[in-house]
């Protein structure tokens, strides 16, 4: 799995072992704030929190805020070259 994002509450290690436990138990999982509450503007630092959450296997949706119809356009390319990259 890529590397971890910078702004995390936790250890990513330990974030992302409370996820998978309760993606297993059946619950649905909702990544917040991907792009540390905006402090993550930089498309490599998209990517890469992109990558990490997505590469968890445990998210069922994600929730994203926006500034333009273009940034939609831009993470949702982002999302789908990291799906393909995946296989």
């Amino acid at each position: 799995m890529d590397a971890a994002p910078e702004h995390m509450d936790a250890a990513p290690e330990h974030t992302a072992g409370l996820l998978k436990q309760i993606h297993e138990a059946g619950r649905g999982v909702m990544a917040m704030k991907l792009f540390g509450g905006g402090r993550n503007a930089e498309p490599g630092e998209r990517r890469k929190s992109l990558e990490w959450v997505l590469g968890l296997g445990a998210v069922d949706s994600l929730t994203i805020g926006f500034t333009s119809p273009q940034q939609i356009d831009q993470i949702l390319d982002l999302i789908e070259d990291i799906e393909k990259e995946r296989g």
